[in-house]
């Protein structure tokens, strides 16, 4: 027997609806019933205690001894899915979390090697990149849907019901697949970034365990409150519209409705002839300010609503959210997106990517604010919140590998607003005065890989006007301009490019041979940032004995420490998330209060 790597794979009881962001934390994560586990060099086995029949031992306790002596041992563990299993392990048998980089992961490899695989599940993966069909699942699935009532798309969250020497095969071949998947890749990924995905691991695993606690008291007041609101709101549309069975989640409707009370002016047609019913195009095509406020008002809180306050409300559990977070890419469409492919951290069920924390919408006489949804996520009793946003991030980004002029202005200072630089150039250079708001606009655009037409849309300007403010903006920093040129030789090459933490592009061909070399920029800047934030929280939590870490936005990271000693964990933070080794030197500002809304400036 080898005792250089332990590949495991637990089968448990029914996931379901439950888990971390789902409706009942206190049954995740679910309880084993089988364990598969290959040596390496050896045959796989499958031992099993909880199937309704075919098992091979009385109970979990051979299957705890061999994990709990290769731990000790200080054997690797190989998982798919890591996070999965070992909070299986520590919940139902109590082992402590190993050392992180003993702890192996052949989906965070399946991402490092290629961020754009249609799946980054182990038989889609497995049959993709070595040729193995999965075979074994066929005769296991037919016996489940033929003997429980299931979709199906869910026969595999019944396996556990399955009998044990049906499921063997099934559960044999998926640890022989980890391990043959571990050895071809383990090569073919960069080893930093790969570490970097295991130490972070157990910090996200831990916070999902922990979640975060959720006002209650004004959550509940205020979603009646807001359900009669948006009631009140769609009954004054439909009486002025003259519209009683109007469905304002249909674009047609609404703008038929619209069309016969004589509210609309132009329409903005589709390039077939058709009237454009989008958001924008629609609220363009308005020509009554009063009816445009209501349904604006509208869709902004029925958006809330059914993203925010209608999804807390099913998932809140003992006063508390229980957010499932994503470390790396694992959708199998864009319309169904789990991870990214930038690397960034993102969470699901529920979502905190982006809960509203301001508006821009004019609200009705008489109607509410719009809800501010971050004001319902609190510290714990004893707590407070504390958060850190890195200063202009992505642009420090930019001038670290662009090496130009906005380069030169941070050497000079590194506290500089670069939209302020940036305009001082651009006057300098391009002898043009653009408002700050164009700049900010034009520099993300660039760095999100909008073309001319998307930059327009942002700047509500023509396209003639577009491409002046983009000339402008390139003539002061040259060095974007050409950065963006060599990140698209480098994808037309072959070559692609590297972010700062050691993760590699290439550039994305669909399948009809469109290339996206223009995508590479992207990739470099907000690849970067992701390495970034997710070194800092490392580093943060190397170090860190009393805080929490609560949750992370693209560039800021939440964290509650005690009351007692918040300056204390704060300034531990700043150190982490400002020790990231970029050629500029990067800054954050610090927050801290009662509430994720209600936060002032610390520094």
């Amino acid at each position: 027997m080898s005792s250089t790597l332990l590949t495991l794979d637990l089968e448990t009881e029914a996931i379901g609806g439950e888990g971390p962001g789902k409706q009942n934390p206190s049954r995740w994560p679910p309880r084993p019933v089988g364990m598969a586990y290959k040596w390496l060099g050896t045959a796989p086995r499958y031992l099993r205690w909880g199937h309704p029949s075919g098992n091979n031992c009385g109970g979990p306790d051979k299957a705890k001894r061999i994990v709990a002596q290769a731990i000790q041992d200080g054997v690797p563990l190989l998982f798919h899915n890591s996070k999965f299993d070992t909070a299986v392990m520590m919940e139902h048998w109590g082992m402590a979390f190993p050392d992180p980089l003993k702890v192996h992961d052949t989906m965070f490899q399946i991402f490092l090697y290629d961020p754009y695989a249609s799946s980054f599940s182990l038989k889609p993966s497995a049959e993709r990149i070595l040729g193995m069909a999965p075979e074994e699942q066929e005769e296991l699935r037919d016996w489940i849907l033929a003997h429980i009532p299931c979709k199906p798309t869910e026969w595999g969250a019944h396996i556990a019901d399955a009998p044990g020497a049906l499921v063997s095969p099934y559960a044999r071949g998926d640890v022989r697949r980890t391990e043959k998947l571990f050895r071809f890749l383990r090569k073919r990924v960069p080893l930093e970034a790969y570490q970097r995905e295991q130490k972070l691991m157990p910090i996200i695993q831990r916070a999902e365990k922990l979640g975060i606690a959720l006002d209650t008291e004004h959550f509940q007041e205020d979603i009646v409150m807001y359900e009669e609101t948006l009631v009140r709101t769609e009954d004054w549309l439909r009486r002025t519209l003259k519209a009683d069975h109007i469905d304002f989640n249909k674009g047609d409707q609404v703008a038929d409705a619209l069309e016969r009370a004589g509210k609309v002016g132009r329409w903005v047609l589709t390039p077939t002839g058709r009237r454009s019913t989008s958001k924008e195009n629609l609220e363009a095509a308005i020509k009554s300010p009063l009816v445009l406020k209501y349904l604006r008002y509208r869709n902004a809180l029925a958006h809330c609503m059914s993203m925010f306050f209608r999804p807390w409300a099913k998932l809140e559990h003992g006063g508390r959210l229980f957010p499932e977070w994503n470390q790396v890419r694992q959708a199998k469409t864009d319309r169904d997106p789990k991870g990214t492919r930038t690397g960034r951290l993102s969470s699901n069920n529920p979502n905190f990517q982006n809960p509203p924390n301001e508006y821009t919408i004019e609200v009705p006489k008489g109607y509410p604010t719009l809800p501010i949804m971050r004001k319902y996520l609190v510290p714990d009793k004893g707590y407070v919140w504390c958060k850190r946003d890195y200063s202009q991030q992505e642009l420090r980004i930019l001038a670290h590998f662009s090496e130009g002029r906005l380069f030169d202005r941070y050497q000079e200072n590194p506290k500089i607003d670069a939209h302020a630089e940036t305009g001082e150039l651009i006057k300098e250079h391009a002898h043009k005065e653009l408002p700050r708001k164009y700049i900010k606009i034009t520099g993300f655009s660039v760095i999100y890989g909008s073309g001319l037409r998307g930059l327009a849309q942002q700047l509500d300007v023509q396209m003639g006007e577009a491409e002046t403010v983009r000339s402008a903006y390139f003539k002061a920093l040259p060095e974007v301009p050409s950065l963006m040129r060599t990140c698209m030789n480098c994808g037309r090459s072959g070559e692609g490019i590297t972010t700062w933490g050691g993760r590699h592009y290439i550039a994305e061909v669909a399948p009809d041979g469109r290339r996206f070399d223009y995508k590479l920029l992207n990739y470099l800047i907000q690849g970067s940032a992701a390495d970034c934030t997710k070194e800092a929280l490392i580093r943060w939590d190397s170090v860190n004995k009393h805080a929490n870490f609560l949750v992370t936005v693209h560039d800021e990271n939440n964290i509650q420490a005690p009351r007692e000693r918040w300056k204390k964990d704060m300034r531990l933070l700043r150190e982490a998330m400002e020790s990231i080794e970029f050629d500029v030197k990067m800054l954050s500002d610090g927050f801290v209060g009662d509430s994720w809304a209600k936060l002032e400036a610390t520094e």
